[in-house]
């Protein structure tokens, strides 16, 4: 019985082993960056036209370049700008805001999720998903 137990446990191991290989030669691996900075979003405004501040905070002691926040969304029913934000130097522990515009293009004001990016060069390295709000339609056109 001890015999068997010890033969599932190798395999195991040498499987977990395998998958490792197979995640460091298709450089699956996080980025490490991905530890060392933080985001967070709000949403101001009833609608159509929202505003979403966008925090990114460096909790390392290491300052970061080369950053930028990419916005995605369904163009059926916003439309954003800017859709690119470019991260000037962060240093460390410190905390930069950004403001982006969101519009909503449907007539009937639903909601559908914009995503921020933080990315690094072609290397994404944080998503985060924003469920935005039903937009408030306006009464007068």
């Amino acid at each position: 019985m001890h015999r068997t137990f010890q033969k599932y446990l190798f395999h195991q191991k040498l499987d977990t082993a395998r998958q490792l290989v197979q995640v460091l030669a298709k450089k699956q691996i996080p980025s490490t960056l991905n530890d060392t900075v933080k985001l967070s979003a709000q949403v101001l405004g009833l609608g159509p036209t929202f505003k979403i501040q966008v925090g990114i905070y460096n909790i390392s002691s290491d300052a970061h370049t080369g950053l930028g926040l990419f916005f995605h969304w369904d163009d059926k029913f916003y439309q954003v700008h800017p859709a690119y934000i470019h991260v000037p130097l962060l240093t460390p522990s410190s905390e930069l805001k950004f403001v982006t515009k969101v519009e909503c293009v449907t007539a009937n004001g639903m909601a559908d999720v914009v995503k921020v990016i933080v990315v690094k060069g072609t290397q994404t390295l944080l998503v985060a998903i924003i469920n935005m709000p039903p937009s408030e339609m306006t009464l007068f056109e």
